[in-house]
């Protein structure tokens, strides 16, 4: 297995919500940042505002199990829920060397 894994998060606004989810999501962005073993952490935004992805670079499952947990992402999650359309999309993904 991989040492390093990259996680891809997808999540979609309900109608209206745009604002409020991009706003939530920003708030994970610094935390994640600082967390060890953090090796980057991203927030892109769809160009019709609804559709948001994270991508977060971590240096190995035992950093991102301890992302998972931490304060922020429970306080995220209980936050957004009410806002989605549809419960997030994650995956978690493993270098393939060419």
């Amino acid at each position: 297995m991989p040492s390093s894994i990259r996680t891809i998060t997808r999540v979609i606004a309900k109608p209206d919500c745009g604002a409020v989810v991009k706003s939530l999501l920003q708030s994970l962005v610094f935390p994640s940042r600082e967390e060890p073993g953090c090796l980057g952490y991203e927030l892109w935004q769809g160009l019709h505002g609804s559709e948001f992805v994270t991508i977060g670079d971590w240096q190995d499952e035992v950093a991102l199990v301890a992302h998972l947990r931490s304060a922020h992402v429970y306080e995220f999650s209980t936050e957004v829920v009410e806002y989605l359309a549809y419960p997030p999309d994650v995956q978690w993904y493993g270098q393939v060397e060419a």
